[in-house]
């Protein structure tokens, strides 16, 4: 196990407002009518919080959390790369 991470609606909402807009991920009435039944989150949204989670656990031991920043991209890095540096509270080299 490498942590665990409580996902809330409005997480969830505002995760896939910006970056996965699918009904399941907007809307619990359009969610209760999809495959899943209920509000679901985003698969980009688990991947990330799981690779942050994954980051703190086995990489950054020596840091506490939320103290330092955990990695540097340059400004050329494609726009996934950006939405997980974001998530994981990274900085961006010019």
């Amino acid at each position: 196990m490498v942590g665990s991470h409580t996902f809330t609606a409005a997480e969830i909402k505002a995760f896939a407002a910006k970056y996965d807009p699918q009904p399941f991920n907007l809307d619990e009435a359009a969610a209760a009518r999809s495959p899943f039944g209920a509000l679901c989150a985003s698969g980009w949204l688990t991947v990330s919080i799981w690779m942050r989670l994954l980051a703190l656990k086995f990489h950054f031991k020596a840091f506490p959390p939320n103290r330092y920043k955990l990695v540097v991209f340059d400004a050329h890095s494609s726009g996934l790369l950006r939405l997980f540096a974001q998530l994981g509270k990274c900085i961006f080299r010019a």
